[in-house]
């Protein structure tokens, strides 16, 4: 293993200091090195796997690239996917190709071979994606979908000003969230684009349309933009904000109201001025 190890630092994969202090953690809490190393968010555990594919020379595969057909689903009991976390994905010429989280266990891949009668093609993939996988196709033919009878036409949201229709005012606009707490994040950038959709009169909230559901309390910097603007010289306006409500517009996007952190007059103005401007005054 602490060869293993040492290859994932020649890759690069963590540094010599983040090496040293998995080491103290796996010792510490008597864990392999492997899992403090997911455990203080130093590697992902799909990226471990993938450098074990490399170094065995296994394929890793990435299981939700596949749709699993339910006849090669069945050719394995669910009781003994689960207890060996194991997957069959498809079958290639009598040849089961099965995703597992440890491929070497050859007395595993001879049971999966009696029970299948067929070949048996090991392949590696993350333990948490075989079971997520497990779940969604050992439950897709028993699904109840129980929350069709509670659902009701959403009502507005109440106890925030932005969404009273006496109180907001129309602005469509190019504008930016931007993720500013150490305690939620996004996996590709946490600067997120959208288009306003109204603030409150009094200038203290905004709602905006995005692409993601963003939680209730998150900290982020609103950057709202003239339409076609680029750059600071197109003035632009930037306002420190929190989340305080995140609901579904439609499969498609969401409308996040956003109430504003100390906002002083003169901010409340260039804001105002910046919706006439963007609107041709109030709508």
């Amino acid at each position: 293993m602490a060869d293993l190890f040492g290859r994932l630092m020649e890759h690069g994969l963590v540094t010599q200091e983040q090496g040293h202090i998995a080491l103290l953690e796996a010792a510490r809490t008597n864990q392999t090195v492997w899992f403090a190393l997911v455990k203080l968010d130093y590697l992902s555990e799909e990226i471990i796997v993938r450098f074990f594919a490399q170094e065995a020379q296994i394929s890793y595969v990435h299981i939700p690239d596949y749709r699993i057909k339910q006849g090669v689903l069945r050719i394995l009991d669910e009781h003994f996917c689960r207890q060996n976390t194991v997957i069959p994905l498809f079958m290639v010429q009598k040849t089961l190709f099965v995703a597992c989280s440890n491929p070497f266990n050859m007395a595993l891949l001879d049971s999966i071979g009696k029970l299948s009668g067929s070949a048996v093609e090991p392949l590696i993939a993350t333990s948490t994606a075989i079971i997520q996988a497990l779940d969604y196709y050992w439950r897709i033919d028993t699904l109840r979908f129980d929350i069709a009878k509670f659902i009701v036409s959403p009502a507005p949201v109440k106890g925030l000003s932005l969404w009273r229709k006496s109180d907001r005012i129309a602005v469509d606009c190019p504008a930016s969230v931007v993720v500013q707490d150490e305690f939620f994040a996004m996996s590709v950038s946490s600067r997120v684009e959208g288009r306003s959709h109204d603030i409150s009169r009094d200038g203290n909230a905004i709602g905006i349309y995005l692409p993601l559901y963003v939680p209730k309390g998150v900290k982020v910097l609103v950057v709202l933009s003239p339409e076609g603007g680029k750059g600071p010289s197109d003035n632009r306006l930037e306002f420190a904000g929190e989340t305080v409500h995140s609901f579904m517009q439609n499969t498609q996007k969401f409308s996040v109201g956003i109430r504003f952190s100390d906002i002083d007059a003169a901010e409340k103005k260039k804001l105002l001025d910046f919706v006439g401007g963007a609107q041709g005054g109030e709508q």
